[in-house]
């Protein structure tokens, strides 16, 4: 299924200024932080430690990627545009971490990977620019290549950002798909999820929730 994020990050002039527009500024570095800190969280309260394998879906330009491998994680990124996987590749070739981060370029919607492949998958900054039938199918692929955990990151409809962006982003024609609380869990239910706890970078304030979630156990 197309969405515009699907095809917007396939620019090469994109890709080579994501990381300097989003991440450099003090607003950008103190989100970046803040960000690599919830998902450790996250990871830790599902108690997936080192040298557990993760599957990072979109890797982007590695960001998080890196961060986690640097932390002793054995860590696959992927990304659905070639662009960003290429400037991934530049930060592995820099980290001597090749042995345990690397980087593929694939669709979220059909992962080439067997079933339990992974100890946890983790989603940021993705389902902000995804429709809920897009989102669901994504989902059920991570939950198919995870052995137990999901950490996926969501955008809260009622937070303040998400307000005070609303209007900017119409008249931009952005396409945003923010959720409330509620609309995560009947999301989770349909995938046969159940959520453990979510997480948020700043309550309240900032749209980014992280939710971590594990396949729902069957009665009998």
């Amino acid at each position: 299924m197309e969405y515009t994020a699907k095809k917007a990050y396939r620019d090469q002039s994109v890709a080579l200024e994501y990381d300097a527009r989003r991440f450099q500024s003090w607003k950008g570095r103190w989100t970046h932080k803040l960000e690599l800190s919830l998902i450790e969280s996250a990871l830790k309260k599902a108690g997936i430690a080192p040298p557990d394998s993760i599957l990072d879906l979109p890797c982007g330009t590695g960001r998080l990627s890196l961060h986690l491998a640097r932390q002793g994680y054995r860590v696959t990124g992927m990304d659905i545009s070639r662009e960003m996987i290429s400037r991934a590749e530049e930060k592995i070739r820099n980290s001597q971490l090749e042995s345990t981060f690397r980087v593929v370029v694939g669709d979220a919607e059909t992962l080439p990977y067997p079933e339990a492949f992974f100890d946890a998958c983790v989603s940021l900054r993705l389902f902000g620019h995804t429709p809920s039938p897009v989102r669901q199918k994504i989902i059920g692929e991570l939950k198919r290549v995870s052995r137990r955990f999901l950490i996926l990151g969501y955008y809260h409809r009622r937070s303040l950002q998400n307000i005070l962006r609303r209007q900017v982003r119409r008249r931009r024609g952005i396409m945003w798909f923010p959720v409330t609380p509620e609309e995560v869990r009947i999301e989770l239910a349909a995938a046969g999820l159940r959520e453990i706890e979510t997480l948020y970078l700043v309550r309240g304030i900032s749209e980014t929730m992280v939710v971590i979630c594990e396949e729902e156990k069957q009665s009998g």
